[in-house]
């Protein structure tokens, strides 16, 4: 854990800087928190990559964050990218000029060029336009990928059940993070779950600190947003946003309106599909985003070099698609456990292993169960043989069980 914990830090610092902030009230210590995840998301634009994000969502009704550990715009496993398929090949763009006109063209007769040179001219000038269109859709809708990093003691990457713990966690996260940007998770769940007052004005001490940082935050707010609100935000620095939200409440608007910002994508067509909500309630159709359902978890495995401090060393990553049927049927179980609407269920015997570290080992009703079970066959096995040498028959060396 501690290792762990070195890792995600020196991570986090390859990205962001690290000023510590001292907060007088709660709503100060979670004002900073909202702060983080605006910088997180003005990082991400400006840069592509941001880590250490936090999030929020409603999992059965219980209130629960996470901490995304790196957002990209670089997609890790090109081959699961559902964004990269290519254009149609021989489709005729409805501008492209056809060869009647270039005949009809009276200015290229006066220039005295052939047809063949007009079209070879006209065909440079229209690969460039396509290059162009592509590029820009490219950058208008480029997706963003969820990145957790693990730290495993051995040299080898998880597989079976030692990889569903991670499975589950980045179904998680995109659920939460997808829920966040459609506006689905209300700050109302916040304020009654940790008793906030969502209006209540941050102490001038905490404006003050978080003022003095961060001057330019919005300075490229404004970039590929022509909307009045975002050319204000990029004119003003970090106090004067802060001044203007003030509270818990102004705060968190002004975060929704960064989530919208680097997640929305232009309005498509009613046949596009986005990834199925999992929700407490029903919701409103989702508008289309570029988070991507390609989820990955790298595996690095932190190393002693003689007389230098530990490094980390990169082993692999392992990538797959978030699938909402998978998480609402694992969701469902999970949770009907713990309202207590069904027994608790012992691992798989093939996961028994877990068994080792667990702190609850010594009074677990499925291991005294299960050694219960395996006495009993040893018990019944003896008897067997005993009967068999006095009967003189073979007894089975095992249970068939």
């Amino acid at each position: 854990m501690r290792q762990g914990t070195r890792v995600h830090q020196a991570l986090e610092d390859e990205i962001h800087v690290t000023v510590p902030v001292e907060t007088t009230k709660k709503e100060d210590s979670w004002g900073l928190r909202v702060w983080n995840v605006i910088q997180g998301l003005k990082t991400l634009r400006e840069t592509g990559r941001t880590r250490e994000f936090e999030i929020w969502g409603s999992i059965g009704g219980e209130v629960v964050n996470g901490i995304i550990d790196e957002l990209s715009y670089e997609c890790p496993d090109p081959k699961l990218d559902q964004n990269g398929q290519p254009e149609a090949v021989g489709t005729i763009p409805e501008y492209q000029t056809s060869i009647t006109d270039y005949l009809l063209s009276g200015a290229e007769r006066e220039q005295g060029r052939s047809i063949s040179e007009a079209l070879a001219t006209e065909e440079n000038h229209h690969d460039h336009d396509v290059r162009q269109r592509r590029r820009q859709k490219r950058q208008q809708e480029k997706r963003i990928y969820i990145i957790d990093v693990k730290t495993r003691g051995s040299p080898t990457l998880p597989t079976g059940a030692s990889i569903r713990p991670t499975i589950v966690q980045l179904h998680l996260y995109h659920h939460m993070l997808e829920n966040l940007v459609q506006g689905h998770f209300p700050l109302v769940r916040l304020t009654e779950r940790y008793d906030l007052n969502p209006h209540d004005t941050f102490s001038d001490s905490f404006i003050a600190q978080i003022g003095s940082l961060n001057q330019d935050l919005f300075d490229a707010a404004s970039q590929g947003n022509d909307s009045p609100a975002a050319s204000v935000m990029a004119s003003q620095d970090s106090m004067d946003i802060l001044l203007q939200h003030n509270t818990l409440s102004l705060l968190w608007d002004l975060m929704m309106s960064q989530f919208r910002q680097t997640f929305l994508l232009p309005a498509r067509s009613s046949h596009d599909t986005t990834p199925q909500s999992l929700s407490d309630l029903p919701q409103p159709a989702a508008l289309p985003t570029r988070l991507s359902p390609v989820l990955t978890a790298e595996y690095l495995s932190p190393t002693y070099r003689h007389g230098a401090d530990k490094e980390k060393t990169w082993l692999g990553r392992k990538s797959f698609i978030f699938n909402a049927i998978f998480l609402k049927s694992y969701l469902e179980d999970t949770l009907a456990w713990w309202r207590g609407e069904r027994e608790a269920r012992g691992v798989q015997l093939q996961e028994a292993w877990k068994c080792r570290s667990c702190d609850f080992r010594d009074d677990c009703e499925w291991i005294h169960e299960r050694n219960a079970a395996a006495l009993r066959e040893v018990h019944e096995r003896r008897k067997l043989r005993e009967i068999a040498g006095a009967e003189g028959w073979s007894a089975p060396s095992k249970s068939n069980v």
